[in-house]
């Protein structure tokens, strides 16, 4: 990424220059406007030891971290157990009871049996599947929250880049600024300029460094979010490899597709197909409950044991309760998670489309505006250094053309992370790689 954006012009003395000073103070500007003019954008951010740290990586840590694991499959848990429990047949049920009468006829009786209740209706089986749909909605819910977390990773890695890309212009300004003052500073000595000048490149340097801790700031909170999601330790941000500018998305229409496989829509299918699933098992009230019993029953009267058999057979009858109030909190469901899918999807296409053209617009006028600050503003700074050393412009005007320099490269930079910003929100919500 182009750094260098400096005011190191000397404004020619009152009294006319030797002609060793000239030519020391023109090959200097000559050295500082080369380093001055704006260069091509950094694809990485390098320097120091280490491996630098790229997106995909970021994104993985955050990804593979305890807590979000605990609750994408506790959530998926919870629910199967859900469906477990719907299948289930229930226990079978052991009885004994004993029977006694008094008198000289008294006889006493005992009874054990065992009984188990069968469905019939098929309405276990129903709500097990209902289940086992939620469970596959609560799965879709968590890669929600996986893709929610990895837009966040991808927007804080680029407002950190982007930081880190700012406070390196900056930085190489102030650099220029330094050494522009020193030769002024000595040039003031001479009596080759004046003190208005030297207290001019004071102030522009003392603007530079605070503008620089500005931006070094902003690269600090950005370092805490991402440290935050991705668990990386260590006061200092890393090292980041990537480039700001991304690619134009090559086939839009492509995105729109991809929409119905996102998976908060794929989440409320699951839930409109679970509530179905309830909504046949409800249907099903009129097939009444069988419990079927067997047993041992004895009978002792008078010294005498008698041994024998007990059956037994019961249903429910579906009088009073007919799963009303399950019919139509089944159908309210499934209205509900239609409904509210294709609301969802509309505005997805919506947004889709807003953002498409966004990042279309963006990442051509970025690369545009990327080629025109290169030439021009080599061009501004030429003719400011020009103008200068010709007694034409004065300092302010030196001045002015190198901070118009500076502000075409952060110009260039916002333009770059807006356009990414556009391209993490198409991810986020088409889930596609194209972007």
């Amino acid at each position: 990424m182009a750094v260098a954006f400096l005011t190191t012009r000397i404004r020619p003395a009152r009294r006319p220059m030797q002609a060793r000073s000239l030519t020391a103070l023109l090959g200097t500007l000559a050295v500082l406007a080369h380093a001055a003019a704006p260069s091509a954008p950094v694809a990485a951010q390098d320097g120091g030891d280490g491996a630098a740290l790229t997106v995909e990586e970021a994104v993985r840590g955050a990804l593979a971290r305890p807590a979000l694991t605990d609750i994408t499959e506790g959530a998926v848990g919870l629910a199967r157990s859900e469906a477990v429990r719907e299948g289930l047949w229930p226990n079978p049920e052991v009885g004994y009871s004993r029977e006694h009468t008094f008198g000289s006829l008294g006889a006493a009786q005992d009874f054990v049996t065992i009984s188990q209740s069968f469905d019939l209706s098929g309405r276990r089986g129903l709500r097990s599947d209902a289940a086992e749909l939620r469970a596959r909605a609560a799965g879709q819910r968590g890669e929600m929250l996986e893709r929610e977390i990895e837009a966040e990773v991808r927007a804080s890695f680029y407002a950190l880049l982007a930081a880190q890309l700012r406070v390196a212009a900056i930085h190489a300004w102030v650099e220029r600024i330094e050494g522009a003052l020193e030769i002024v500073s000595r040039r003031e000595a001479a009596g080759d300029a004046s003190a208005y000048e030297r207290r001019r490149f004071e102030r522009e340097l003392a603007n530079a460094r605070a503008s620089g801790a500005s931006r070094q700031a902003e690269g600090d909170r950005a370092w805490a979010r991402l440290s935050s999601l991705t668990g990386h330790a260590g006061a200092a941000a890393p090292r980041l490899s990537g480039s700001l500018l991304p690619d134009a998305p090559a086939q839009p229409d492509r995105l729109l597709s991809s929409i119905a496989a996102h998976p908060g829509v794929q989440a409320l299918d699951a839930i409109a197909q679970a509530a179905d699933e309830d909504a046949e098992a409800a249907s099903r009230w009129w097939v009444p409950e069988v419990t079927l019993g067997a047993g041992w029953t004895g009978i002792g009267s008078g010294g005498e044991r008698t041994d024998g058999y007990v059956l037994s057979g019961s249903l429910t009858l579906p009088l009073f309760d007919r799963h009303q109030d399950e019919s139509l909190h089944a159908q309210a469901e499934a209205r509900l998670a239609r409904g509210e899918r294709e609301h969802a999807l509309q505005r997805a296409r919506g947004a889709v489309r807003g953002h498409t053209a966004e990042l279309l617009r963006l990442v051509e006028a970025a690369r545009r505006f990327r080629q025109a600050a290169v030439e021009g503003s080599t061009a501004l700074i030429q003719t400011a250094e020009a103008g200068y050393a010709g007694d034409e412009l004065g300092i302010l005007e030196l001045l002015d053309g190198y901070r118009g320099a500076l502000e075409d490269q952060m110009t260039a930079l916002d333009l770059e992370l807006a356009a990414r910003e556009a391209q993490i929100e198409l991810l986020r919500m088409t889930g596609s790689e194209d972007p």
